[in-house]
């Protein structure tokens, strides 16, 4: 194997890993239909954070900064790229930004991670390399991965600078890994904690082995990594607590009020068989890594595991039901744990703090872990938004993109006298025309009460929404049905509906008309 075979091979991991990721964001907005309270806003956000404290999304229901949720730096050097993109190339929608966003952090996991098991081994043959190639690509679509797939969202960045962080340390590349850290703490203000107790322990071990002068340097190199995490998230956690609105957020998702009064028996035992049904994805790839790390005696697989051990009973303990369960990206910090063996069998032999020379320990077991996540999946059983997000990794997408957003545009500037709302697809498209009072979830977030107030409706006459998109249906069917707008016409050059009570609608050609109308995509 060449030198330039080898890189040959690392850009088709990073580029096998990029285009289903980016497809499926893709699909995810212009086909099935966008979410605004997460994937939308996220959008926005990675391309329209020019100050600070954070501006959140206009559209967004609820008043103050982005900074009541999160600490999040990273978004103004994200934003500054898009501006700087925008200027160079045109226009460029904040939904494409952050699909090419989501298919850069997965191509980054499968170039690190195939870089890291090619490593060392550089003699060997072909068919080695090409395993290492596919184990990668594997890797980045493992079972935690899947089951973000439903909600996309940026902290699959922070999951790539992790690893990537790691991948450079292994180099030897301490100055570039040090920026890649900074990046994933810069992304979300509990990182620092997470990292500190995944590299505390790492350099008690390489303290507890013998070595080198440059041994030792790593080893002080990582152990100021550490504090610095530490320092970092204590820093960004205080400043969340009392700056904004983090101490209201820590409360409502996590603790309750009373404090954990909802942690009784029962409660306890519902999300205990609730991870055993429906999360083996989670739960058995971190079994299988317990069970080897004790047998082999190997610390570094094990820290790795415990590391997150905190994250994992503080997420299954939370109040809120989404966090709780790990729900589509509360489970980021899962795919790094799923991940790691990969990771942590590069330390080991880089470092040599322990042999893993062997196929099976080099390769033959992450393996299984990957593999465990992903035949771990069909126990899904409809809990997850997407429970086949593989189908939405092709090019379904393509020629949808312009069409769809210059289309809802044209419809609302030609009919600027309606009294209209929209659903989640509709209003991610178009942050110009759509606003709070425009958005159906985001005005009328108490939607899937039984008693919804249709009187508070009753001004409006017109609903724009994608018929594919189908979060929400029953209660977007309940609302076409008790306000009467039974007009249905398709705005033109687009895929999205207009339900209404008047029949003057300009750029909207008239499909059909009945007191009933199926939610169903029509050609």
């Amino acid at each position: 194997m060449t030198e330039r075979q080898y890189r040959i091979l690392a850009g088709c991991s990073f580029l096998l890993a990029f285009v289903p990721a980016f497809n499926y964001v893709m699909t995810h907005f212009f086909v099935t239909g966008g979410f605004f309270l997460d994937s939308a806003r996220v959008a926005w956000l990675l391309g329209h954070s020019t100050s600070w404290p954070l501006a959140d999304v206009p559209m967004m229901f609820w008043q103050g900064p982005y900074n009541n949720v999160h600490i999040v730096p990273f978004f103004l050097f994200t934003s500054a790229l898009f501006q700087a993109l925008t200027r160079l190339f045109g226009d460029l929608h904040d939904t494409v930004y952050f699909a090419l966003f989501n298919g850069v952090a997965s191509g980054l996991i499968a170039w690190a991670l195939f870089s890291m098991l090619a490593g060392g081994v550089y003699r060997l043959t072909r068919t080695y390399f090409i395993a290492a190639l596919i184990l990668g690509v594997v890797a980045v679509h493992n079972g935690a991965v899947l089951l973000m797939c439903s909600r996309p969202h940026y902290e699959i960045g922070i999951v790539a600078l992790m690893v990537l962080f790691f991948k450079l340390f292994i180099d030897g590349r301490s100055i570039a890994a040090l920026v890649s850290l900074t990046g994933a703490l810069l992304l979300q203000e509990w990182v620092g904690f997470q990292m500190f107790l995944l590299l505390a322990p790492l350099v008690v071990i390489m303290a507890l082995h013998r070595g080198d002068d440059a041994f030792k340097r790593r080893a002080m190199v990582l152990a100021l990594f550490s504090f610095g995490c530490l320092v970092y998230a204590m820093l960004a956690t205080g400043y969340h607590l009392l700056a904004f609105a983090g101490v209201r957020e820590w409360r409502n998702l996590y603790q309750g009020d009373p404090a954990w009064a909802h942690l009784t028996d029962a409660f306890i035992r519902e999300r205990l068989v609730f991870y055993y049904q429906f999360r083996a994805c989670l739960w058995a790839p971190a079994g299988m890594i317990l069970v080897y790390a004790a047998a082999r005696r190997d610390m570094v697989q094990l820290c790795g595991l415990l590391a997150f051990l905190p994250w994992a009973l503080l997420t299954m303990a939370a109040v809120n039901t989404d966090i709780g369960i790990m729900h589509a990206y509360f489970a980021a910090p899962a795919v790094f744990v799923i991940v790691w063996p990969i990771v942590a069998n590069a330390l080991n032999r880089e470092l040599a703090l322990k042999d893993v020379s062997g196929w099976f320990a080099g390769w033959g077991f992450p393996a299984l872990v990957i593999l465990a996540s992903l035949v771990t999946w069909s126990g899904m059983d409809g809990h997850s938004l997407d429970p086949q997000p593989w189908r939405n990794f092709g090019f379904g997408w393509y020629g949808n993109v312009d069409r769809n957003i210059t289309g809802v545009k044209a419809f609302m500037n030609a009919n600027s006298e309606l009294s209209y709302f929209a659903d989640d697809p509709s209003a991610s498209l178009d942050n110009e025309n759509f606003t709070v009072d425009h958005w159906l979830l985001g005005k009328y977030w108490e939607l899937q009460k039984p008693d919804f107030p249709y009187a508070e409706l009753k001004d409006y006459d017109t609903l724009v929404m994608l018929p594919a998109y189908l979060y929400q249906k029953k209660e977007i069917l309940k609302v076409i049905n008790g306000l009467q707008l039974h007009f249905v016409c398709r705005v033109d050059d687009t895929d999205f509906l207009a339900y209404s009570r008047r029949r003057d609608l300009k750029h909207c050609t008239p499909i059909q008309s009945a007191p009933r109308v199926p939610l169903a995509p029509t050609r």
